[in-house]
């Protein structure tokens, strides 16, 4: 199981929320997870990055780069 992996199944326990983890594109980075955030998940997996230490990015069409 990849780190990418392991996070995804940390914010679905933690947070209830279903974060998309495709290969390649833009996620070919190790330690930088893309995905989609929809408007519903923002305020609380924002919340929880940030407490948690996390930096994330908005890049376009509610799509955000989180660095692990």
């Amino acid at each position: 199981m990849t780190k990418k992996d392991e996070f995804v199944n940390l914010i679905k326990q933690q947070l209830n929320i279903d974060l998309e983890n495709e290969e390649g594109g833009l996620n070919k980075h190790r330690n930088i997870l893309y995905t989609k955030v929809r408007n519903s998940d923002k305020l609380p997996l924002l919340s929880y990055l940030t407490k948690k230490g996390n930096r994330y990015s908005e890049h376009m069409n509610d799509y955000y780069w989180i660095w692990l």
